[in-house]
C-alpha cells in the first residue's frame, strides 16, 4: 500500500516523514552552517565607513537600511510600470542633484529606469561591486580637461594611478587639495604629463576608496 496510507501510517510517524523529507531537500539545495551573507557584510559595511548620518544614498528599494535616501520611490515592478505610464514623476536624477548624493548603491541596478542608469554611468564610479561615488574620469587634451558636474560636492582631482597632479582648476591654482565644485562646467590645465584624470569625491579618497581606471 502507499507510504502514507492513513490506515498503517500515525500521524506523528507521517510528520517525522515530512521532516525527513523538507530537511533531506534543505541540504541538497543549500548547504547549512555556512555563512553566504560576506558580500552583504561588506557592503554595510563600506556604507558605514564611508558615510556618515549627514550623507545621502541612493538604492533600489530601500536595502541600505542606514542612511537616508534622496528620493521617496522603491524601484519595484508597480513602480516603474505606475512611472512609465507617467502616474508617478520620474525625479531621481534631480533628487540626487539637490540633495548632494555622492554614493549610489549598484547591488540591483537594473531596477532603475534606462536613464538613471545612464546618470549613475556618467556621474559615478565604481569602487566596488556594490558601490559607486560621485566623480569621473576625463581624458587630457592639450593639457586642458574639461568636464561638467553634476553633483555639486568636495571633489579631488588625481591622476590615473592615483597621484597627486597640479595644474589650474577654472583659472586658480590647484595643488592636489580638495575643492568645492559647483554644479556647472569646469575646466583643468594641466601642468603634468598625465593622459586623463579622476575627479573623485573627497571624502572616498579621504576613507581610502579608489576606481580601477
Amino acid at each position: 500500500g502507499h507510504i502514507f496510507n492513513r490506515s498503517k501510517v500515525s500521524r506523528p510517524r507521517l510528520f517525522i516523514w515530512v521532516g525527513m523529507i523538507i530537511v533531506a531537500t534543505t541540504i541538497l539545495v543549500r548547504t547549512p552552517f555556512t555563512n553566504k551573507n560576506d558580500e552583504m557584510v561588506k557592503m554595510y559595511s563600506d556604507i558605514i565607513c564611508l558615510t556618515d548620518k549627514t550623507d545621502y544614498i541612493m538604492d533600489a528599494k530601500g536595502e541600505n537600511i542606514f542612511r537616508n535616501r534622496p528620493t521617496y520611490y522603491g524601484f519595484e515592478l508597480f513602480t516603474k510600470r505606475l512611472m512609465r505610464q507617467g502616474l508617478i514623476p520620474d525625479t531621481i536624477i534631480n533628487d540626487c542633484k539637490r540633495t548632494s548624493t555622492h554614493v549610489v548603491l549598484l547591488r540591483y541596478r537594473n531596477k532603475f529606469p534606462p536613464a538613471v542608469k545612464e546618470f549613475f554611468d556618467n556621474e559615478y564610479l565604481e569602487i566596488s561591486p556594490d558601490l559607486a561615488v560621485s566623480g569621473k574620469v576625463v581624458a587630457i587634451t592639450d593639457k586642458t580637461a574639461k568636464f561638467m558636474i553634476q553633483v555639486p560636492g568636495y571633489y579631488t582631482i588625481k591622476s590615473a594611478e592615483n597621484c597627486s597632479v597640479n595644474g589650474f582648476l577654472d583659472g586658480i591654482a590647484y595643488n592636489g587639495k580638495s575643492v568645492y565644485l559647483r554644479q556647472r562646467k569646469h575646466s583643468f590645465v594641466s601642468e603634468d604629463s598625465c593622459p586623463k584624470i579622476v575627479i573623485i569625491w573627497s571624502k572616498a579618497l579621504e576613507k581610502g576608496y579608489y576606481p580601477e581606471v
